[in-house]
């Protein structure tokens, strides 16, 4: 019989931890189908509402805000100021427009939805992370 409860607590235990690990904090997600091919990330900070990532060609960064009911709201995004080919700066441009109407945001397993005041809501999927860096 103690081994049945060690084993039950172990069971709830772990979906517990389970249960922790679906946040998106901590983690990176990349933009699937980006416009025109483009390689856009997103990567939430674990501690702080801040996030980061690589916005086609240039890196952008800034601060979030969650709210009660699923309801997120992102600042305005700093970016570096480079330039590249016209088809991804398009991109970014597009995408860098519509991640300031965010308003909610749902997690499904590894996939994240930005959802925005219109019509054009931002799904990721989330990247495995980079071992070397």
């Amino acid at each position: 019989m103690k081994k049945l409860f060690a084993v039950a607590a172990l069971l709830l235990s772990g979906c517990a931890v389970y249960n922790n690990t679906g946040d998106f904090r901590g983690r990176t997600y990349k933009l699937v189908n980006a416009p025109n091919n483009a390689e856009i990330t997103i990567a939430f900070d674990a501690k702080d509402p801040r996030f980061a990532g690589n916005a086609a060609v240039n890196r952008y960064f800034g601060s979030y805000q969650l709210k009660p009911e699923g309801r997120m709201e992102f600042s305005p995004a700093g970016t570096t100021m480079m330039m590249g080919p016209m088809p991804l700066m398009q991109a970014e441009q597009e995408y860098l427009k519509v991640l300031p109407t965010v308003s909610g945001y749902e997690l499904k397993g590894q996939t994240l939805i930005l959802k925005t005041s219109g019509a054009h809501d931002l799904i990721f999927v989330e990247t495995v992370p980079d071992r070397d860096n």
